[in-house]
């Protein structure tokens, strides 16, 4: 049953609430199809709805006045209708049942949503837990949770740019004429590492469920030599040039680059994300090895290509860098996240430190152990074989050591008064 696809219908003002919605069945191990997920940059949006909703057979509809009122629920509604689909309404917000399903039973998620969530597993056959429920608490995750305010829709202080996109919300800042483009990640959870069945895991990849408490900013992309060089005035670099990720660079090394781009930003506060807050973007909503899917190919990444995923077909072997942003972004507009240059992550590595997180039952912002000897690395590079690009891939190395595929990804903290 749990292979079967869903499509979800829904408005664009209904759009976060049917984001959080798919995250929680995809977790829960639901096969779903979503737009603003699954839809990759230069695909054709009409064909790729058409194709997905003739290929589905559960028709998951959510009902709101907004949606009520859309041509385009209305016409997937339709089209749904007259291919047999299983069509499932899920009450988002008060408004009057369209005819044509009015005897269906709907899940009402408006006045309860843990019971809404509940309805709607079993109606998916799904197993239901509280680390599932919206309204799950941090005395369930059995330690603290705190919520930082989300971004206001003003700009933010150390913004020279921002606005919002089929992505969701992004904000660019400045140092000497070069732009850096950061995107919100929204809090959530999502499970960690790699199932069993995964082609290619290793042990030191045991999944279990994390919660991220708090939004943040992220680059859409490595950081640049031209920034890199902008901020310290050198560039260290075997494939030099502006627009490609500095490479060559220690977790040490990152370490002063952030101490001096603070310096330049009033009002965000940068350093590299977390091994979890790393995977949590890279996924952005994902569960398949990799943020495109059951496989990776050589014009979605930067890898070598003589060493695809499985038994998918052989693709480039580049055998250098190549600019950011060359390929297409995952869901939640960031570039590179699989190849190109590895990313360092701010924790201490431990290949038994996964077993710690799910002995919690929900791991809340899991910051890596207290010591260790190397540090992590992620996102595979220009010279990795497929399988070691997968979005659960893990890698570590001594925090001093410089490498030709060694680059990083910054993470910004709003400081708020």
């Amino acid at each position: 049953m749990l292979e079967t696809m869903t499509f979800i219908s829904y408005s664009r003002r209904d759009q976060e609430f049917a984001i959080d919605l798919a995250t929680k069945l995809r977790m829960a191990g639901a096969k779903i199809w979503m737009d603003a997920l699954d839809i990759l940059p230069g695909q054709d949006w009409e064909r790729e709805i058409e194709k997905a909703l003739y290929a589905c057979e559960r028709f998951l509809l959510i009902l709101s006045p907004s949606a009520v009122d859309s041509d385009e629920v209305r016409a997937e509604l339709n089209l749904a209708r007259q291919e047999n689909k299983n069509v499932i309404p899920v009450l988002h917000q008060e408004c009057k049942i369209p005819f044509r399903i009015k005897h269906i039973q709907y899940c009402d998620f408006t006045s309860n949503q843990d019971a809404g969530l509940r309805r709607l597993f079993a109606a998916f056959g799904l197993k239901f837990s509280s680390a599932s429920s919206p309204t799950s608490s941090a005395a369930d995750a059995k330690t603290s949770i705190r919520q930082a305010p989300s971004p206001t829709s003003s700009a933010p202080p150390w913004a020279s740019h921002h606005g919002q996109d089929q992505y969701g919300r992004f904000a660019d800042f400045t140092i000497a004429e070069i732009t850096q483009r950061l995107r919100w990640i929204p809090p959530g959870e999502f499970l960690m590492g790699s199932p069993p069945e995964e082609s290619g895991r290793l042990d030191r990849e045991l999944q279990h469920r994390v919660q991220i408490s708090s939004g943040y900013w992220l680059f859409d992309t490595q950081v640049t030599q031209a920034l890199w060089q902008a901020v310290m005035g050198t560039n260290p670099s075997r494939f030099k040039s502006p627009m490609r990720p500095v490479e060559s660079v220690s977790w040490d090394d990152c370490q002063d680059f952030i101490q001096h781009m603070n310096d330049h930003l009033s009002g965000l506060k940068c350093r590299l994300p977390t091994e979890a807050e790393w995977e949590y973007a890279c996924r952005a909503g994902t569960t398949t090895p990799f943020n495109t899917g059951e496989n990776l190919t050589t014009d979605q990444a930067n890898y070598d290509g003589n060493y695809p995923y499985r038994n998918f077909p052989k693709g480039k072997y580049r055998e250098e860098t190549s600019p950011v942003g060359t390929f297409p972004s995952n869901a939640w507009g960031l570039y590179d996240m699989h190849g190109n240059v590895y990313e360092w992550c701010s924790d201490w590595y431990a290949k038994d430190y996964y077993e710690t997180c799910r002995s919690q039952g929900v791991a809340v912002d899991p910051q890596g152990p207290k010591k260790g000897s190397s540090r992590v690395l992620r996102g595979g590079y220009w010279g990795s074989y497929a399988v070691n690009c997968r979005s659960a891939s893990r890698n570590d190395y001594r925090p001093g050591y410089r490498g030709t595929y060694r680059g990083c990804r910054l993470l910004g903290v709003p400081q708020f008064s």
